[in-house]
């Protein structure tokens, strides 16, 4: 159990393993047994743990680490969670949370793999970028804001500029991929170039060409480029059209990676025209977008629990309360780091100006002072 200052939040948890959908055939993370109820965070006034750095921390090839932390605090979401929304428990004099485990179960709990891995990413990526802010690093910064603005998800969150931004991309990496537009693409880099060449183009024929002559020539509906002329979007597109003044962007074959044929580092930085500031305004709005997104089904809710009205948050799953838990953590007076141990590579928040913990744990410390008596021994 995490402890905090904002919310409490249960969640059914019991044993998984990874099996094949039954409709679909793809891999899922399965209950077993239905599972019962388990208090993931609670409210009090400290904190310890955190639940959203060690699921940001987990290796997405690992899963029998992904089987444990579920084992410890349940999916991202839970169908009996969802479905209490009634007020029965008043009647049977129980617990709101409590009475989830007589909700009716009639198939298991289970989540998609490939898209619990997706959310790792996502949040992994987030961290990174707010860790670039707080140490004032470019290159941190754009390293993680590209991902999720040219990686493909199955399931984007469309109500936010960054997410649509990401669906349109997709949507030209797609025709570029479908053999029925061009055959002759095979190649999934060329698509991927093709693809960021073609929205650059159509973006800034939308925010500069004449209207009426956009308008016939523009590949999909008007409606979704509407963001074009909003400041979000055109800093992405400036960002994207400076960084290939000085390096191309590719991707891996599962598309989940962004590449570059030059290093990106603040050298290669200075060639360009692009500005810190610029680079840290499009990292505070793809920060904002997203978790306002994952945060916006939360809301207050009162309760009748020990003869007593009181109120908490209504948070319906594991994935809302991790999100709402980094949001509580974010203050003027903290930062997200970096661990410094280079095979752990795991985030984790300090104080403002507390530059002697430069490790996530003690056992990353430990580690790396045996690495460096190893090495202080071999000279």
């Amino acid at each position: 159990m995490v402890v905090n200052r904002g919310f409490s939040f249960s969640n059914i948890v019991g044993m998984y393993a990874i099996k094949p959908d039954r409709t679909t055939s793809k891999d899922c993370i399965t209950a077993i047994y239905p599972g019962n109820l388990k208090r993931i965070y609670s409210q009090n006034s400290y904190e310890e743990g955190s639940i959203a750095y060690e699921f940001a921390a987990l290796n997405t090839n690992d899963t029998e680490k992904m089987i444990e932390f579920c084992a410890h605090y349940g999916l991202l979401k839970s169908n009996r969670l969802t479905r209490n929304t009634t007020n029965n428990y008043i009647y049977f004099k129980e617990y709101k949370s409590v009475f989830s485990e007589v909700v009716p179960d009639y198939t298991p709990d289970s989540y998609p793999l490939k898209d619990f891995i997706h959310e790792i990413k996502t949040m992994k990526c987030l961290l990174g970028i707010k860790n670039g802010i707080d140490t004032e690093s470019s290159c941190e910064i754009l390293l993680n804001l590209l991902p999720l603005l040219l990686c493909y998800s199955d399931t984007p969150i469309k109500t936010s500029e960054t997410a649509r931004f990401n669906v349109l991309f997709n949507m030209y990496a797609t025709r570029y991929y479908d053999p029925k537009f061009l055959p002759s693409m095979h190649d999934y880099n060329e698509c991927f170039k093709g693809a960021l060449t073609d929205i650059i183009e159509q973006l800034s024929a939308a925010i500069n060409a004449d209207k009426e002559e956009w308008f016939y020539t523009r590949e999909f509906s008007e409606d979704l480029y509407n963001d074009a002329y909003q400041c979000t979007w055109q800093n992405y597109l400036y960002i994207l059209e400076e960084l290939l003044t000085v390096t191309e962007i590719s991707t891996t074959e599962d598309y989940e990676q962004i590449l570059f044929t030059n290093n990106l580092t603040d050298e290669l930085l200075s060639k360009t025209n692009l500005s810190y500031e610029q680079i840290k305004q499009a990292g505070l709005c793809c920060i904002s977008d997203f978790f306002n997104s994952y945060t916006a089904n939360i809301t207050p809710e009162l309760r009748y629990e020990n003869n007593i009205l009181q109120y908490d948050w209504k948070i319906s799953s594991l994935l809302e309360a991790m999100y709402m838990e980094l949001m509580v953590s974010f203050s003027p007076n903290s930062q997200t780091k970096r661990c410094a141990n280079p095979t752990c590579n795991s985030f984790f928040e300090v104080a403002k100006g507390n530059s002697r913990k430069i490790y996530c744990s003690q056992r990353c410390a430990l580690l790396m002072a045996k690495r460096k008596q190893r090495e202080r021994m071999k000279k």
